[in-house]
């Protein structure tokens, strides 16, 4: 080939690159068909509107880059104001937000508001906060939702159109929802006019089941109001029908009046059932703690680093291994021997090296039925090679006396969940899980 003709292939290929180059030019102009000022404008726009025109608010269900959980009610004015609603505040507040472009089309929190106790780093922990955002950009705009992203951090957050009374329902999950991480009795109650009642948030979250002094329980469908909530099943509490409840920002309660309101109980004031039969004869390991009892685990797992697990005896027949090891100079002898007996025992589970694992009991001498789903155990002796060690530790040790507290336990049974709640603070709970085993097998061990 010679040198005309690759002069002419050259300039050939260059002229298509260059056409190439000049339909894409085209086709952006063609797709970008206004200016990018102007196309942020409307994005700012029409976010400006769509959160104006929502008459119940935005919820917002946000979690900070350390794991801090918080909900949000926010009403945006036509004046630049957001008047915000959180979980971890009783009040309302009123603070100022814009809409602006920076680094795209952004939501900003301007004054000190709800939100902002989420980045302030005077909030605990002292000098870090929880490292939240107040500045996000606006992604996606819908009628039912908006999404943004974080400034700061980039975490992706929704705002989700709020329903009526959105702002009751969270202080309500908050009171009631034993599992929602708060500090609150697993318990609750109303009284009217000496007579009382039961209340308990149902599994679903959505209804209330209310057990009145006759011994029947009422389920009844919440429907969540601006002033707190309605009962879709009303109920007769001592000679009252009760269809709804206020919120009342002095009392910081639900309640039909001033008087009557849901309070918090140690103790169920009727019967849930013959529970404590269902539990005796079995034991049981530990799948959850109340955030009361949480502080003691948390010491427990840093003093004892090869604490494993609990598990909980009541009344079972349990076999026990007993290894005795014995040394002398260099050598050891080890020998087993075992046994069978029903025991009662809050049960610490240690991994030992070149062992397994060992128990350390904190064993009952008898249980007392108090009613159906009420027993009293009594503490006797201790066994196991660290269970003096856990004793004399006065946090460790808060956790048998829960066990074995003076005034008893609840057995309360839900679908497969089973939960033991003191009588003495109905803050305080423990919730099990049936052991697989058919007889319990325990391995103890003495240096000889």
């Amino acid at each position: 080939m010679n040198s005309a003709t690759l002069y002419f292939k050259k300039i050939a290929f260059i002229v298509l690159l260059i056409m190439g180059f000049s339909s894409c030019s085209r086709q952006v102009e063609d797709i970008f068909d206004t200016p990018a000022t102007e196309r942020t404008a409307k994005v700012l726009e029409n976010c400006k509107t769509t959160l104006q025109n929502s008459p119940n608010g935005w919820y917002l269900d946000y979690t900070t880059p350390d794991g801090y959980n918080a909900q949000f009610v926010m009403k945006f004015s036509q004046h630049d104001s957001v008047l915000t609603y959180a979980d971890f505040s009783d009040i309302s507040s009123y603070s100022s937000y814009s809409l602006n472009y920076g680094q795209g089309p952004v939501l900003s929190f301007d004054s000190y508001g709800q939100l902002h106790t989420l980045s302030d780093p005077e909030t605990s922990p002292l000098g870090l906060g929880h490292g939240g955002d107040f500045e996000f950009i606006i992604l996606s705009v819908s009628q039912d939702s908006i999404i943004l992203s974080g400034r700061k951090n980039r975490d992706r957050v929704i705002l989700h159109r709020a329903i009526s009374g959105e702002a009751n329902r969270i202080r309500f999950m908050k009171q009631m929802d034993v599992e929602s991480g708060n500090n609150i009795s697993f318990f609750h109650s109303l009284t009217i006019g000496g007579d009382k009642a039961d209340i308990l948030l149902a599994n679903d979250k959505k209804k209330l089941e209310i057990t009145i002094a006759d011994g029947n329980i009422i389920s009844s469908e919440i429907k969540y109001t601006p002033l707190g909530f309605d009962l879709l099943t009303p109920v007769t509490i001592g000679g009252v029908t009760v269809d709804k409840f206020i919120w009342s920002d002095a009392t910081k309660k639900f309640g039909i009046d001033a008087t009557s309101t849901i309070e918090a109980s140690n103790s169920p004031s009727f019967s849930t059932g013959s529970t404590v039969d269902q539990v005796l004869g079995a034991y049981y390991n530990l799948t959850e703690v109340s955030p009361a009892l949480s502080p003691n685990f948390v010491t427990l797992k840093s003093a004892f680093a090869n604490y494993r697990e609990s598990e909980i005896y009541l009344n079972v027949p349990t076999k026990f291994v007993t290894k005795n090891i014995k040394v002398v100079g260099s050598e050891t002898t080890v020998t087993t021997s075992d046994t069978i007996i029903s025991i009662i025992s809050y049960s610490f589970l240690f991994d030992k090296a070149n062992v397994g694992t060992v128990w350390n009991n904190f064993k009952g001498s008898k249980i007392t039925k108090l009613r159906g789903d009420q027993m009293l155990l009594t503490q006797s002796i201790r066994d196991g090679e660290n269970a003096s060690e856990l004793n004399t530790n006065k946090t460790v040790r808060n956790i048998p006396l829960f066990f074995y507290n003076t005034s008893g336990l609840t057995v309360f049974l839900r679908d497969s969940d089973i939960y033991i709640i003191s009588m003495k603070d109905g803050k305080s709970w423990l919730k099990l899980k049936k052991g697989v085993l058919e007889m319990p097998i325990q391995t103890l061990v003495k240096t000889l």
